[in-house]
């Protein structure tokens, strides 16, 4: 049975991180969902690469944001000069302190 994890679990059915779809045993994925540790998740038909539903199944990539910042615009390059702040200048030390 395919699971989504709640949260990261560890047991005889090996490492699962939270919300990575596995595949794991009947008996044992029922004990997880029933535990509130995971949910059931929608298989995905051999050779199509969709769910059994016919939505396209959610890969590795589906989930990465976009890129550039919250708007959407690209993002400064943080070597450039104006992107930087400006470098700070140190004073000198006060006439009367002693020298080291």
């Amino acid at each position: 049975m395919r699971i989504k994890p709640l949260r990261s679990i560890a047991g005889a059915y090996g490492r699962l991180q939270r919300n990575r779809p596995a595949v794991i045993d009947d008996l044992t994925a029922e004990r997880l969902i029933k535990g509130g540790l995971a949910i059931a998740w929608p298989e995905v038909e051999a050779g199509t690469g969709t769910e059994a539903g016919g939505r396209p199944a959610a890969g590795p990539l589906a989930a990465t944001p976009p890129a550039g910042g919250r708007t959407g615009a690209a993002r400064p390059s943080s070597s450039s000069a104006p992107g930087r702040a400006p470098r700070k200048r140190r004073s000198p030390p006060p006439a009367d302190a002693p020298a080291s």
